[in-house]
């Protein structure tokens, strides 16, 4: 939930309190009995750069303290009693700001014969512009929303979002798109501190992709030809995470990308300044400019440099104010339109191509079945490491479907050895030959002949692998190729493919690449499926629960294996499938330790094991306070599952607690697909 920020007060607050003993003669009332009252006119105060001094009044029955972040603001007084005036003294600035002057008034009550005190908050907001002009009187404004749900494993995009809040007499007709884009929760690490101003913290707007594959897009705000706005937002730039902890890019021009327009179309580059806004990276920005003479509505585009890795933009409190100085919108510096994309050139040795870089190109979809909320199977992705198909029939679990990704007709007059081949990888497929499969037809997709596909990845990455398969059976003809995807309620796979291409020979080379699925904070989810829980704490097999522990700020499920003098093991429940499956989960040493963690079914002679990295949240007792990321992430193949099977864990490779030098591990989110 959102929370309104405060900074602190601590000084004053000694200086109001201490006066105060905890029994006072009088009962613990003031001599003017009743709750602490207090107002403060005005309570905002507008200034322009060059400065200004004001006069605040205060009315109230208490003591008051008053106190201001800004450490060039001069208060005349800091603690008062009763009515009383305060000073202001604003000076120059040679940038926009907007901070707050916080007033806390208290007195001692008498409460059940008990002596409390009664304390009451009045701020006072002020904004400090060019043109002296009032922030907090918006034409729009968006605080994200007060909650965020994910979908299953992912959080929602932008578009899909429903707890947008926009407000203001030019909110009416906003909307909101982009892409790659989605809103998020992220946890404390994220969160803006108590001494930000103006920021309401999660949920907010995340971007993790470079500006080719991502962008957010806020549509249709109402705006008045020819007039003069202010735009302000927050932002916080992830580009590290060390030690467990992310860490934070300076907000620059050159990170944040700002560009406004009238149609959704074309659009103008505008620069803004950004303050830090209190800690976790957060910066407050401001922009401003003036409309064209016909101008109705207002597009805003926002883009992030992302990282590599380890990267994300979020983005949050969005305002509109009528105000300040600027020039024009000027759409001279950027395409107008955005340029239509160029298509890829076709190889030389290509009989046909398509990478996928900016679309399905002349492929068509054929979605046969889709069951429960799916609404679509495949779908153009674009992300750090390239672009491709993706298809994936999960949307809130495993849902049954079938859909073709099929190629225009390509004729293959004239070859002799034609093959054709395509880079892919693979998830959570139940058995990728059987639900990832590969056709061709002879007679414009009337009839297929399924063709092998000899090459798939790992199933536990999103490591692209090259597939050829020969066409020689088909030279002379006209053929259609087609990926068909299907899946069920118990596997829902995901698919990624790009550089589809049909050529002489074996077809091309592949690429290394991986997947950052959009919406998800990391890899997988915090809750373990039900068999993989423990429900209660097991001291002989020093197996215990994580009570109401947190990963990223949400609520999780698993179990913690071993105390400090004794390895621990659990085994599951029976697992209720059958063959070769991937078994993922976040794993998590003890802090300042490293931990093997083994894995088998149980009567196995085979045993897997990953080495985890030590985690400073996994220390004392639960609840625990976790912060992870992809790297924390593993994924192990069993296979020669039953129904009936169960799989076992343990921090000593016997399977036993009795390693006493083993370290302690938490184990969370464990799936079984």
């Amino acid at each position: 939930m959102k929370a309104r920020r405060f900074f602190a007060f601590v000084a004053g607050a000694a200086m109001l309190f201490g006066g105060f003993a905890c029994t006072p003669d009088n009962g613990g009332e003031e001599t003017d009995n009743g709750y602490a009252e207090l107002t403060v006119t005005p309570a905002s105060i507008s200034a322009t750069l060059e400065g200004t001094t004001e006069t605040l009044v205060v009315t109230s029955n208490a003591s008051w303290v008053v106190t201001c972040d800004q450490a060039d603001v001069v208060l005349n007084t800091l603690v008062g009693k009763g009515n009383g005036t305060v000073t202001v003294d604003i000076p120059s600035a040679t940038a926009a700001r907007s901070f707050v002057i916080k007033f806390v008034a208290s007195k001692m009550v008498s409460v059940a014969g008990v002596s409390v005190p009664s304390v009451k908050e009045f701020d006072v907001q002020v904004s400090q512009n060019a043109t002296g002009t009032d922030l907090n009187d918006y034409a729009y404004y968006e605080d994200c929303g007060t909650n965020v749900e994910k979908d299953g494993s992912y959080w929602p995009y932008v578009d899909a979002f429903t707890g947008w809040n926009p407000q203001g007499e030019a909110a009416a007709a906003v909307t909101y798109g982009g892409n790659n884009a989605s809103v998020r929760a992220s946890g404390g690490n994220y969160q803006p501190t108590e001494d930000a101003i103006g920021l309401t913290g999660q949920p907010y707007v995340f971007l993790n992709k470079v500006p080719a594959s991502a962008n957010f897009v806020i549509k249709d705000i109402a705006v008045k030809g020819a007039s003069q706005y202010i735009f302000t937002f927050n932002v916080s730039c992830q580009n590290a995470y060390v030690d467990g902890k992310p860490g934070f890019a300076e907000v620059t021009n050159e990170l944040v990308h700002l560009e406004l327009g009238y149609d959704g179309t074309n659009w103008a580059k505008v620069n803004f300044t950004a303050t830090p806004n209190g800690g976790n990276g957060w910066y407050a920005t401001t922009t401003e400019f003036k409309t064209a003479s016909d101008a109705t509505k207002l597009y805003a585009r926002f883009t992030y440099e992302a990282p590599a890795s380890n990267g994300g933009g979020r983005f949050d409190d969005f305002k509109l104010v009528e105000g300040g100085n600027g020039a024009e919108l000027d759409f001279t510096a950027t395409p107008t339109p955005d340029p239509t994309p160029t298509p890829d050139p076709t190889p030389t040795d290509a009989i046909y191509a398509e990478s996928f870089t900016n679309g399905q190109g002349e492929f068509t979809i054929n979605d046969v079945t889709l069951t429960g909320e799916l609404t679509y199977v495949w779908k153009h992705e674009s992300g750090q490491y390239g672009t491709y198909m993706k298809a994936s029939g999960y949307k809130g679990g495993a849902t049954a479907s079938e859909s073709w990704l099929i190629s225009p007709a390509i004729s293959l007059a004239g070859a002799t050895k034609p093959a054709v081949s395509f880079d892919h990888c693979h998830k959570f497929a139940g058995t990728p030959s059987e639900e990832l499969t590969l056709w061709v037809s002879e007679n414009d997709g009337a009839d297929w002949t399924q063709l092998t596909i000899s090459t798939y990845g790992t199933n536990s990455d999103y490591n692209f692998v090259t597939n050829t398969t020969d066409l020689t059976a088909y030279v002379g003809k006209t053929v259609k190729i087609a990926l068909k995807y299907v899946s069920t309620t118990a596997n829902a796979a995901t698919w990624e493919v790009n550089n589809f291409k049909v050529a002489e020979g074996t077809g091309n080379s592949g690429n290394e690449g991986g997947s950052d699925d959009t919406g998800a904070e990391a890899t997988g989810v915090y809750t373990s499926e039900t068999a993989f829980v423990c429900s209660a704490d097991n001291s002989g097999n020093k197996v215990y629960t994580l009570g109401e522990s947190k990963i990223n700020g949400e609520s999780c499920s698993g179990f913690k294996l071993g105390t400090s003098n004794n390895a621990g093991f659990f085994t599951s429940a029976a697992v209720g499938v059958s063959g070769t499956k991937t078994l993922g989960f976040y794993g998590m040493a003890w802090k300042g330790k490293k931990a093997t963690l083994y894995i088998k079914v149980e009567g196995s002679d085979e045993v897997k094991s990953v080495e985890l990295k030590a985690n400073d949240g996994a220390t004392g007792n639960p609840p625990y306070t976790i912060t992870v990321t992809d790297a924390d992430y593993y994924s192990v193949e069993l296979a020669g599952l039953t129904e009936s099977s169960k799989v076992m864990f343990s921090t000593d490779a016997t399977f036993s607690t009795a390693s006493s030098t083993a370290a302690r591990a938490v184990v969370a989110g464990v799936t079984l697909k």
